[in-house]
């Protein structure tokens, strides 16, 4: 690929991270929030908002999935981008599957607990990742 396609796309996915890390923390918040009010009670209100949080993070997942991808790429054109800070955001498959086998059963404690002590904790790892990244790509930038 030609150096213009590079930049264009350290470009995107710098401008991705920036994006959804606000995504991320929204995400996290409302979640963290849902899980204390579906302890107290199962309202409408609160499946709402976790249908909503759930969406988020498919959202998120989503995105990381697209610059890990974007990654390989510059990493084919020469560039060597530690990719390790994503690998943080592959624990989720296996939060999800459990959250959704909870919510399945209307398990609602187990739930709460996955948003609070294992989803939580994770958004503000992988958060942590992205922000490695950027860093990393605005200093190949900088080279140009």
């Amino acid at each position: 690929m030609s150096q213009e396609k590079r930049d264009a796309l350290l470009t995107a996915i710098k401008t991705g991270i920036t994006e959804v890390e606000g995504l991320i923390g929204v995400a996290a918040e409302g979640l963290y929030n849902c899980a204390a009010d579906l302890r107290v009670e199962q309202s409408e209100e609160a499946f709402q908002n976790l249908s909503k949080g759930m969406k988020s993070l498919n959202a998120i997942v989503d995105f990381i999935t697209h610059v890990d991808k974007g990654i390989d790429q510059l990493n084919q054109m020469g560039l060597h981008i530690n990719k390790e800070p994503l690998k943080r955001w592959g624990e989720s498959l296996g939060i999800f599957e459990d959250m959704l086998a909870a919510f399945e059963s209307q398990d609602w404690v187990t739930v709460c607990d996955l948003i609070q002590f294992e989803i939580d904790p994770l958004l503000k790892k992988g958060r942590e990742g992205l922000k490695e990244i950027l860093t990393e790509l605005e200093k190949i930038s900088e080279q140009k």
